[in-house]
């Protein structure tokens, strides 16, 4: 069981290691950015088309 549990750490850890990686990106920090834009925009009109009805 302990080579079990090791593997499956060494894994977790190289793939944490991989996702910081390319996180810590500035093209992938811009793109976060931007998703959390339209999503709050696109969240926002859906909030008032909500409250006034399709006029």
């Amino acid at each position: 069981m302990g080579d079990s549990s090791n593997a499956t750490d060494f894994l977790y850890s190289r793939f944490a290691k991989s996702a910081s990686h390319f996180c810590g990106r500035p093209r992938t920090f811009m793109l976060a950015v931007t998703v959390i834009v339209v999503w709050i925009v696109t969240g926002l009109q859906t909030l008032d088309t909500a409250t006034h009805g399709n006029s």
